[in-house]
């Protein structure tokens, strides 16, 4: 048997085709009171085809076995909507009497507000930072048309990158599926993972592991067998704390490029207008900002500066924090520069000076080889 709807005059008609007379369908009625917001007393109801019209003149018979007709008498003031199905889904039918098909079962993420948690961290850098939490656990629910649970129901659990965000403004190519954070629950690992329901109808995710690319995603349960059922939510990958540094008279930014947009002093036709700004490759802890700032100011009035040098500053972090993949590549990361604290200075020939100013205010000077930009830490 077959459900389809379609509208006649100013209403609606339902027709249920493939039906043999006489054979039997059941009519299960939910009343919903809009001003409660619940599910009131379930009345079900079997008939057969040629009787149907004896059922509250909720359907008309017709002639070729299919049924139309629904009577504004079928509700009141306080019925929300009605439902009617023949055992193999629904049909909701609202009081302004339009009609639509309700799955006969429903899938939540339980939990649904919007996550954010930390990026994946290398070891040597996640060390000591308080509050450090790159995953999170969580539970998905799946229950049939009359809020029963479903157990042993396969379903798909999936987490997908946001292209352009996070301060990658590049996506060829695409982040890889193994690069968007793994999930762990019943013993696999994985994405997409797929996990069956308990007699609860819940399937747990003991921990969605983020990835190392911070970003926006968007996490996805879906039914396997039905992919079309599905919930989802926002989740946002970024290190907590950052801030853009401000502009000022005694540094310059720069660095910006086409893969992460930012300032930059080189020719339009290596960095064009549209890839500086907005400014996605100086953001900076909050705690470091007004540190950097002084020293910065340090430098440009010293007394040996006497053509008031300003201090260059190139990369510290994206606007998200976490990897930072100088070429576009998601790979050949910047590897220290994933939590704001990160700062590459390109006064080559002031490298004492600069140590000067930044070492008695917490920037602990890191040598990564001659031809890199002399690199400071806040510690």
């Amino acid at each position: 048997m077959h459900v389809s709807t379609g509208a006649v005059g100013s209403g609606v008609q339902l027709i249920l085709s493939g039906a043999e007379p006489e054979s039997t369908v059941t009519l299960q009625f939910h009343l919903k009171a809009f001003f409660l917001g619940e599910i009131l007393p379930t009345s079900v109801r079997t008939s057969t085809v040629s009787d149907l019209n004896s059922i509250g003149k909720v359907l008309g018979k017709r002639e070729d076995l299919g049924w139309k007709g629904f009577g504004p008498h079928a509700a009141t003031s306080s019925v929300r909507r009605r439902t009617l199905s023949n055992g193999g889904g629904e049909v909701v039918m609202e009081n302004d009497w339009s009609l639509v098909e309700k799955s006969s079962k429903t899938l939540r993420i339980l939990e649904h507000e919007p996550w954010t948690i930390w990026p994946l961290l290398p070891a040597a850098q996640r060390a000591g930072i308080g509050g450090y939490t790159p995953q999170r656990s969580f539970e998905i629910q799946v229950l049939n048309r009359l809020d029963q649970p479903v157990k042993d129901e396969s379903v798909v659990i999936e987490a997908e990158f946001v292209p352009m965000s996070g301060g990658h403004d590049h996506n060829d190519p695409p982040l890889p599926l193994t690069q968007q954070g793994t999930f762990y629950g019943q013993g696999q690992s994985g994405n997409p993972l797929i996990l069956k329901t308990d007699m609860s109808g819940r399937a747990v995710v003991d921990s969605l592991v983020a990835s190392q690319i911070a970003g926006r995603y968007i996490v996805t349960a879906s039914l396997a067998a039905a992919s079309a059922i599905r919930d989802t939510v926002n989740l946002t990958v970024t290190v907590p704390g950052l801030e853009l540094l401000p502009e000022s008279q005694n540094y310059v930014k720069l660095g910006g490029t086409c893969e992460h947009h930012g300032p930059s002093d080189k020719g339009l036709a290596d960095v064009p207008a549209n890839c500086r700004t907005p400014d996605n490759n100086h953001w900076i802890q909050a705690e470091a900002v007004d540190s950097l700032q002084r020293a910065a100011e340090t430098f440009h009035s010293a007394e040996w500066n006497r053509t008031r040098e300003a201090m260059r500053i190139n990369d510290i972090s994206l606007s998200f924090g976490g990897l930072f993949d100088i070429d576009g590549s998601w790979r050949n990361p910047h590897d220290s520069h994933r939590t704001g604290k990160d700062v590459d200075i390109e006064n080559r020939r002031r490298l004492r000076e600069l140590r000067d100013v930044l070492e008695p205010k917490r920037w602990t000077y890191k040598r990564e080889g001659p031809n890199f930009y002399p690199h400071f830490r806040f510690e």
